[in-house]
């Protein structure tokens, strides 16, 4: 058995580098310690099978592949799981509201200024994202935007849910 030696602080630093690209290039927070988990997981997997790591026309180029699609497995992956645990389709209240029942409706001014004006007066984190989600965003896209962490963003999306079960009831 192969032993493979210890990366060097230098190649640490170039692929520390490589995954913050990676992550901004796929619109994800490069701090988030799960995506870096991920890519460094890939790199490492692929270090320790290959022949000649350091081989820069064999060895990058599959590296930088398969963090890339490390990293944009798991961001499928919290994207479906904040989807089935923050569903605008889930019910909200006793009625059965969802969220999506709150998005202002296209081309109905009164609705939507009175709606407009409810979101204004929220605290302002719940108005960035009650704002993200009106631009059409997606959960996981609001979240990076945003820079929240996973907990955070759950934790606003529940107060928005309770703040949107109190309008409904106006």
């Amino acid at each position: 058995m192969r032993r493979m030696r210890r990366l060097t602080q230098l190649e640490i630093q170039w692929v520390d580098c490589l995954v913050s690209d990676l992550c901004a290039e796929n619109c994800i927070d490069p701090r988030d310690p799960e995506y870096r988990s991920a890519a460094w997981e890939a790199f490492e997997e692929l270090h320790q099978s290959h022949r000649q790591p350091w081989n820069g026309a064999l060895f990058w180029p599959r590296a930088v592949s398969r963090m890339n699609r490390a990293i944009q497995r798991e961001k499928r992956v919290r994207s479906l799981y904040l989807y089935q645990m923050l569903s605008m389709d889930a019910p909200l209240g006793e009625q059965g509201a969802t969220l999506r029942d709150f998005l202002p409706v296209q081309g109905d001014f009164t609705n939507g200024t009175a709606f407009r004006d409810f979101l204004f007066r929220l605290p302002r984190d719940l108005h960035d994202l009650a704002r993200c989600l009106l631009d059409r965003d997606s959960l996981e896209e609001a979240r990076s935007s945003l820079g929240w962490s996973q907990m955070r963003m759950c934790g606003a999306v529940e107060q928005l849910r309770e703040h949107l079960e109190a309008y409904e009831k106006i």
